[in-house]
């Protein structure tokens, strides 16, 4: 199989293993990235534009003059989507490795149970960017890698800073 999965930690850098001359020991590391967390701005866009609306509803409705327990009500749940959006932002830079070596594409993901996926750079057939107006805006995308006979990505690396650059690299290592 093309896509492997590799335990935590176990993912061979240039200075380790002497297993034997052409497996580990030629494996550098050209690029190691993580998830931008600029990435995130049209979903904090649409948080704030979710708590203003609530604001102005709940002020137009009269829930902001004097004690009114629906009040507590709606600052709670704006705090709880506010405290999600935050976590999923932290959870995304902290928690997502990408790295390009001279064989393998890395992507590690995950806090307790990580996950991580390696695709040989000799199987790869395609690399593609993608990325809409607004991630163009900030700098970020997505790098998609193929395989031979796969319609779908089998690898893809979400929220990349600079992808075309990146994928360029990839592509260099392809030939």
């Amino acid at each position: 199989m093309d896509i492997d999965s590799i335990p935590d930690r176990s993912l061979p850098s240039s200075n380790e293993g002497k297993e034997s001359a052409d497996s580990v020991s030629d494996e550098v590391d050209l690029w190691w990235g993580a998830y931008a967390g600029r990435t995130m701005l049209p979903s904090f866009i649409l948080c704030f534009l979710l708590t203003t609306f609530i604001a102005a509803d709940s002020w137009f409705m009269g829930i902001w003059q004097g004690f009114h327990p629906m009040r507590y009500i709606v600052q709670a749940l704006v705090g709880i989507l506010w405290l999600i959006q935050g976590a999923r932002c932290v959870y995304r830079a902290v928690w997502t490795e990408y790295r390009l070596t001279t064989r393998r594409i890395y992507r590690s993901d995950g806090i307790f149970r990580r996950v991580s996926r390696a695709v040989d750079l000799a199987s790869v057939s395609g690399v593609e960017v993608e990325g809409g107006p607004l991630e163009r805006l900030v700098g970020v995308g997505r790098i998609q890698i193929f395989l031979p006979k796969s319609a779908q990505p089998s690898l893809n690396l979400e929220g990349v800073r600079n992808p075309e650059q990146i994928a360029e690299q990839i592509r260099k290592q392809l030939k």
